[in-house]
């Protein structure tokens, strides 16, 4: 994904990441298949941390943060329940496969369109003016392809989707 200009592979790429390391259900990523198991996250559910200083990503100027500690995306509908719970993550030393990166490079792309702050961070501006979404599906495909590039992570692209994510991010903390 990160080796092509397109954004939308790119942003598919990060919405991954993103739902690896927060453990998120596809709707909260990426557009769902199914529009009632949706609640995304959008620009203005985003904040970043530098120090002991929060920048809200729909108000703050990027330029002021280029490296923040934390990320923190504010839950405002769960199934739970819950609301307002802000869970946070910091960097790895991938850039590619960090949390904090990955935010990043969601909040910086709808910055540069002018997205306003509802728009959810799934959500990916094309030529053209074309506005797109990074879907469940989309992110399902890529993962499958991926899986049928490395056959020695020993798994089966029909055993990998979207909603894996959540799983295999909380496996990958257990380990």
């Amino acid at each position: 994904a990160y080796s092509t200009p397109d954004p939308l592979l790119r942003a598919t790429g990060d919405c991954g990441v993103i739902g690896l390391f927060f453990l998120l259900r596809p709707g909260e990523h990426v557009k769902a298949a199914a529009d009632n198991d949706t609640s995304p996250f959008r620009l203005r559910d985003v904040e970043f941390l530098l120090g002991h200083s929060c920048y809200n990503a729909a108000t703050c100027d990027l330029a002021l943060i280029p490296s923040p500690n934390q990320v923190h995306l504010t839950f405002t509908n769960q199934k739970n329940g819950e609301c307002g719970e802000k869970p946070a993550n910091g960097s790895t030393a991938q850039v590619l496969m960090s949390p904090i990166h990955a935010v990043l490079r969601r909040v910086r792309h709808l910055q540069e369109h002018n997205a306003p702050p509802d728009t959810p961070l799934h959500t990916v501006f094309l030529p053209a003016g074309i506005t797109t979404q990074v879907t469940s599906n989309r992110l399902t495909a890529m993962l499958r392809r991926t899986c049928r590039l490395m056959p020695e992570l020993g798994l089966q692209p029909s055993e990998i989707s979207a909603r894996a994510l959540r799983a295999g991010g909380a496996m990958a903390l257990l380990c």
